[in-house]
C-alpha cells in the first residue's frame, strides 16, 4: 500500500491506527440471528450494496491508484455532516441516532478486518482483512446492512442515512475498502472530539498523517462467514480471533474491543439486547466502556424474547443467548429498576467482553 498522494510527510500506517488510538483512550482514566441479503438467488456482499442502482459506480475501482489529501478530507467531511445532523440533544434511550449510526459504520470496518485469517503455513498471505467485504451470512454481521444503505435500521431515526450514497461519488478513485476505512477514521476523529472539545475546529486526532491507501476490495468472500467471535464463548473466542488470526496480544485485544464505547446491539439483529454504557456516553469515543465495566456491577441473564423475536421480555421464547445486565443495585431510585433489564435503557456487557476484566466465567454457567 501506498502514502497519500503528493504528501511526503504521511506516515505509513493501516486500520491498526484504530488500536493505538483505543489504546490511548485506555490511558486516560483510568450476537445473533441469521440473516441472508440476497438478490434473486444470488448472495450479495458490500460491494453488491454499495455500487446498486450507481450507474456511475458500475466499474468501481478495486485499488486505489492515488488518494490525495483533498480527497480524504472530502470523505471525511461528507461524513462528519451526517452525523452533525443527527440530533444528539435528545438521545435517550429509545432513539439515539448519532450513537446507531456512528456504531455501525466502526463495527462494519471493524468487522471487515476482523475476518482476516494468517494460513500457519503462508503467513505472508492472509485470507480476509480489510478488503472492503464481510459475509452477511455470518450473524455477527446482522444488522451492518442498513448503514450502508440508509434502509431497514431497526433503530429509530437513522432511515437514509448511508454509507452508499458518499461512495458513490468516490467510487471510480477510492476503493470501497480503503473508504471503509477513512470512513470509521472520520467516525473515531468526529466522536472523539465531541468527547473532549467539541468547539475546537482544529482538532485532530492524528489519524489522516498515518493513513495508507492500497487495499484491494473484494466483491465475494464466502470464506469470511464464521470467522467473527462468538460472545458466547468468551475469551476463548477472543483467543481465537483477536490473538491466532489477526496476530494481537491481549493489550490490543482490550483496546480494541473499546470500540464498543460507540453503539449499542439490539435484540432483533444479534439477539442481545442493550447499551455497553449509558445512552449519551454511547455516542461519544471515550474509554467509558472500561470504566463501566470497572465501575458498574453485572449480573447474568439468559436473552428471552416475543414471538416476533424484536422485543426483550420476563418470559417467553428462550433465545439460548446469554449476556451481563447492569445490576440492580446500579439503578437505585429509578422506577421498575428491576425491571430495567426488559427496558430499552439496560446496559450489558457481553462475555467476550466482560472476560477481559474478570475470569472467564461465561453468563450461562
Amino acid at each position: 500500500m501506498t502514502r497519500i498522494c503528493q504528501a511526503p510527510l504521511i506516515a505509513v500506517v493501516v486500520l491498526w491506527s484504530l488500536v493505538s488510538q483505543a489504546l490511548a483512550i485506555i490511558t486516560e482514566v483510568n450476537h445473533h440471528g441469521n440473516l441472508r441479503i440476497s438478490h434473486s438467488t444470488r448472495t450479495l456482499y458490500p460491494h453488491d450494496i454499495m455500487t446498486e442502482n450507481a450507474p456511475q459506480c458500475q466499474s468501481p475501482t478495486l485499488q486505489t491508484q492515488c488518494l490525495t489529501i483533498a480527497t480524504y478530507d472530502a470523505i471525511t467531511q461528507r461524513i462528519q455532516t451526517v452525523l452533525g445532523t443527527l440530533s444528539q440533544a435528545n438521545c435517550n434511550a429509545q432513539v439515539c441516532p448519532r450513537a446507531d449510526f456512528a456504531g455501525c459504520v466502526l463495527r462494519m470496518a471493524g468487522h471487515d478486518f476482523m475476518d482476516m485469517l494468517w494460513d500457519p503455513q503462508q503467513q505472508a498471505n492472509p485470507t480476509g482483512g480489510s478488503d472492503g467485504c464481510i459475509s452477511f451470512v455470518d450473524p455477527d454481521n446482522v444488522g451492518l446492512a442498513p448503514c450502508l444503505t440508509g434502509t431497514g435500521s431497526l433503530h429509530a431515526n437513522v432511515e437514509g442515512v448511508g454509507l452508499a450514497s458518499i461512495y458513490h461519488d468516490f467510487c471510480t478513485s477510492v476503493s470501497l475498502a480503503d473508504f471503509f476505512v477513512i470512513a470509521a477514521e472520520a467516525v473515531m476523529a468526529y466522536t472523539r472530539k465531541m468527547a473532549v472539545d467539541p468547539n475546537n475546529s482544529t482538532f485532530d486526532p492524528g489519524f489522516k498523517s498515518q493513513f495508507k491507501f492500497g487495499r484491494v476490495t473484494s466483491t465475494a468472500c464466502e470464506y469470511a462467514a464464521g470467522r467473527m467471535p462468538n460472545p458466547e464463548h468468551g475469551c476463548a473466542a477472543t483467543r481465537d480471533v483477536f490473538l491466532d488470526n489477526l496476530l494481537l496480544d491481549w493489550r490490543g485485544a482490550a483496546a480494541l474491543m473499546g470500540v464498543h464505547t460507540l453503539g449499542r446491539v439490539h435484540i432483533g439483529n444479534s439477539g442481545y439486547h442493550g447499551w455497553w454504557s449509558d445512552p449519551g456516553n454511547s455516542s461519544l469515543f471515550n474509554n467509558n466502556y472500561y470504566v463501566s465495566m470497572i465501575r458498574k456491577s453485572w449480573t447474568p441473564r439468559e436473552v428471552y424474547r416475543d414471538s416476533g423475536g424484536t422485543t426483550r421480555v420476563a418470559s417467553g421464547s428462550a433465545s439460548g443467548k446469554f449476556q451481563w445486565d447492569i445490576h440492580p443495585r446500579m439503578c437505585q431510585g429509578e422506577a421498575s429498576c428491576d425491571q430495567k433489564h426488559l427496558t430499552d435503557a439496560n446496559e450489558m456487557m457481553l462475555n467476550t467482553d466482560i472476560c477481559l476484566l474478570y475470569t472467564d466465567t461465561q453468563a450461562n454457567q
